[in-house]
């Protein structure tokens, strides 16, 4: 299900959420409101869209292949200053 996301700027969300989505500072309601707003205003495909790049965004930086990946070529470069 591809969704447009809103959230709130604060911990890890930045990092997969990147421009897929629509950040807010957090604690502000009032900044949180208008973002949900500008999402229910825009046309059905743009938030088709928007929803469809965070989902790839998703699968392609945060999929259990991807993050194997770079934790096995972390270990090997950790490895190689070892030996």
């Amino acid at each position: 299900m591809e969704k447009a996301v809103k959230a709130a700027d604060v911990g890890g969300v930045r990092e997969p959420m990147g421009v897929a989505g629509v950040m807010v500072p957090p604690m502000d309601s009032d900044a949180l409101g208008g973002a949900m707003l500008d999402i229910i205003e825009r046309t059905g495909e743009d938030r088709h869209t928007i929803g469809c790049a965070a989902r790839e965004r998703i699968e392609n930086r945060f999929s259990m292949d991807t993050k194997t990946n770079e934790w096995e070529a972390l270990c090997r470069t950790l490895f190689a200053v070892h030996e």
